[in-house]
């Protein structure tokens, strides 16, 4: 789930769509947090895995949040194993035999 924010660390998160769509391949729907962003969200299946997309359009600053697949987490009844991680400005991967979960910035990097 992506949650966004205006730099003040209060997050919005889809709670109204302007647009949706459902097709074979993809859902789609189409929110605005704040005023001047507009963001489209894609969800496909590929295989075994989800795929989420984020198009935005923004005319003003913002900060994002996404959080991904979880993995089981660390604690007594559920030790991670080892695993594989790759944590670039670009990506942040995560891989065990227990599953897999990343983010990856797949358009133009913005400054800030």
């Amino acid at each position: 789930m992506l949650l966004v924010s205006l730099g003040d660390r209060f997050y919005r998160y889809r709670m109204e769509t302007s647009d949706h769509r459902v097709s074979s391949v993809y859902l789609c729907s189409t929110w605005e947090p704040f005023k001047g962003i507009a963001i489209t969200t894609y969800l496909s299946l590929s295989g075994s895995w989800f795929i989420r997309l984020h198009r935005i359009v923004s005319a003003v600053e913002f900060s994002t949040v996404e959080g991904g697949f979880a993995l089981p987490y660390n604690d007594a009844a559920y030790p991670l194993p080892a695993g594989l991680q790759k944590i670039t400005e670009n990506e942040a991967l995560w891989k065990t035999e227990l599953g897999f979960s990343g983010i990856k910035n797949i358009g133009e990097k913005k400054a800030g």
